[in-house]
This record gives C-alpha cells, sequence and structure tokens, in this order.
C-alpha cells in the first residue's frame, strides 16, 4: 500500500450507498474487488472505490448477478489487454 491510499470501513460505505455488506463481501469471495482487513474489520482502499461503485451500478440498477458480473469482468479485461496489443502493433508498424 503506497502512502496516499484511505480506506473506508465496508460498513460506512455500504450506509452511503444504501447497500448491504454481503454484496461487498460477494464480490470480495469471487475476486471482482479486493478488501483489506485490520483485525476483525474490512476497508475499501480508495483504488477499489471506483471499481466497486461499479459493480453497483450493474448489480442494482441493471440486475446483473455475481456471475454476471464476473463474466463482464473478464470480457472487459480481454478487450482492453487486446486494445493494448493493438495499440503496440501500430506503433511497430506491423
Amino acid at each position: 500500500m503506497n502512502p496516499t491510499t484511505l480506506k473506508i470501513s465496508v460498513i460506512t460505505f455500504c450506509q452511503y450507498h444504501e447497500i448491504t455488506p454481503d454484496f461487498v463481501y460477494a464480490l470480495q469471495e469471487s475476486g471482482l474487488v479486493k478488501l483489506e482487513q485490520q483485525e476483525e474489520h474490512h476497508y475499501i482502499t480508495n483504488e477499489q472505490v471506483e471499481v466497486l461503485e461499479k459493480f453497483i451500478r450493474m448489480h442494482y440498477d441493471l440486475g446483473i448477478n455475481i456471475e454476471g458480473l464476473e463474466v463482464i469482468s473478464r470480457l472487459l479485461t480481454e478487450m482492453e489487454e487486446m486494445q493494448q496489443e493493438l495499440r503496440m502493433l501500430r506503433r511497430g508498424g506491423v
């Protein structure tokens, strides 16, 4: 963790967003978000907030379940990797 990393408790985050902590823990169990643990409390780092908020919108606004979020996340990652590869190939003149 770098010195500028801030943390917010999962409970506080969930209260603010009016969601259940179980959803955040399910995302962690599926590997979609990373939480930090200190003693018995879990925290979200500022790097994870944007990712978590994206999953909240997809789940609560669009009704996408955890399994669907896993698929979407994997596909988006693959698409970004292919875009990076394409940019690299274009720079190389191939």
